[in-house]
């Protein structure tokens, strides 16, 4: 597999997608994911889908004799396809030269952080596949990551061996002779979806306990659409788009506009964003992603380099919750709530007074990360649009108001737009519309 390949489902497609992966490496996972999903079926009925959806992503690393002969690194995200059949989605790289204990291959650690954002990305948006693959394709192994040097074994005692980690607090990990067999693949499911989809033990004869609905904005029907392009002067799309499956959290990330941008530290962002789990109070959901958002700095900053442009780079994301709704920024990319025909913008700028456009607040431009929230109730009707702050700059608000009053979000997501683009919108643009029925 030259660069790095792609298997499994996407929500944007209606069966399976592949691209770059072989099958002497597909086939085994795919059959190992088969029974693994199927015995989960078996354990837990009808809950067995909340739980999948809910489990983390997983890293591995498998032995030459588990992948068609030369060692594999992968991630793998829970997701399903468009008409909700779940199965996860693979991202993996072959790792021919390598000659070490296979579980070193774990020291590969910027690709694998690199592959799990792309893949949450591909799980959570539209993202075309083309773009997964472009992608991908330039994604290519650490040749100096995963040194023997001071090893116990040899790669030749772990050809038939697999490990699995997390990179979440505090981190799980499990490691087989073989594939992980279907009765343990409960230990990759999500500790808490684990917890919430136990039936409790209750007396002979009692009726069961009433199920909670999942978090959601008040039980309204979300409809969400996103968008995104590099600009007419710009080659590279920079900024990086999230939206959780639930429809709990939505987030947009980057908005540099630099002719020498990349879209890592945004995908940085969203990869940790993309770990808050829904939740029936708002507060509560609002300081998960603070938390998130910290944590991305952090992370940033240590590991960001050259990537990292010298301000940091914006984001805005969209919390939702049985009780309200949370808009939490840093930068200038904006968030707009449209209700009764009406549009308000939500955020404030924090840009600088000078010649040159300079975050004051951003997300690795400093130490200690701060952010704005605003916030209130939800009504049905509302229609919520994150964008970088390049669709201001390109379109007048009377005239985004007007796209949407006048369309669903998937139309008005495509007329924002290709109206920026007419407009000569020359940074990079991105949009989310989600509205609430």
């Amino acid at each position: 597999m030259p660069g790095a390949g792609f298997f499994g489902k996407v929500p944007s497609q209606g069966d399976f997608v592949a691209s770059r992966f072989d099958r002497s490496l597909r086939d085994p996972l795919d059959r190992w994911a088969q029974r693994a999903l199927a015995q989960a079926r078996r354990e837990r009925g009808e809950s067995w889908k909340q739980a999948f959806l809910a489990m983390p992503p997983w890293r591995f690393a498998l032995g030459a004799a588990l992948a068609g002969g030369e060692p594999a690194i992968g991630v793998m995200v829970p997701s399903q396809d468009r008409v909700g059949r779940p199965f996860p989605l693979f991202l993996g790289a072959r790792m021919a030269d390598h000659r070490g204990p296979v579980r070193l291959l774990a020291r590969q650690r910027r690709w694998f952080e690199t592959a799990e954002a792309l893949a949450l990305e591909a799980r959570g948006t539209t993202m075309p596949l083309e773009r997964l693959d472009r992608n991908l394709a330039s994604l290519w192994p650490d040749p100096g990551a995963g040194s023997d040097e001071g090893a116990g074994s040899s790669g030749r005692e772990e050809r038939d061996r697999s490990f699995w980690w997390t990179d979440g607090n505090p981190p799980r990990r499990f490691a087989a002779n073989g594939f992980p067999a279907p009765e343990e693949f409960g230990h990759f499911l999500a500790e808490d979806a684990m917890g919430a989809v136990r039936e409790p033990e209750r007396k002979p004869g009692a009726a069961p306990p009433p199920l909670s609905a999942p978090a959601s904005p008040q039980n309204f029907a979300l409809r969400v659409a996103t968008r995104s392009h590099p600009g007419t002067r710009l080659r590279v799309d920079a900024d990086a788009v999230f939206v959780a499956e639930p429809g709990h959290l939505h987030a947009i990330a980057g908005g540099q506009g630099s002719l020498t941008a990349t879209p890592a530290p945004a995908r940085l962002a969203l990869e940790r964003v993309s770990r808050v789990l829904p939740s029936d109070r708002i507060a509560d959901l609002t300081a998960e992603v603070k938390g998130a958002l910290g944590n991305a700095n952090t992370l940033m900053r240590r590991e960001g380099g050259e990537a990292l442009p010298p301000g940091g780079i914006g984001i805005v994301a969209l919390a939702l919750a049985s009780d309200g709704f949370a808009a939490v920024w840093a930068g200038d990319l904006r968030c707009y709530l449209l209700r009764a025909g009406t549009m308000r913008l939500l955020t404030r700028d924090h840009v600088g007074i000078g010649l040159e456009r300079r975050l004051t607040r951003s997300l690795g431009g400093s130490a200690q990360f701060s952010c704005d929230v605003a916030g209130g109730r939800t009504e049905p009707g509302d229609v919520f649009l994150l964008a970088t702050g390049s669709l201001t700059r390109a379109l007048p608000e009377r005239e985004i108001a007007g796209r949407l009053m006048a369309a669903e979000p998937e139309a008005a997501a495509r007329a924002l737009l290709d109206d920026a683009l007419v407009a000569g919108v020359r940074e990079n643009l991105s949009v989310i519309v989600a509205g609430l029925r």
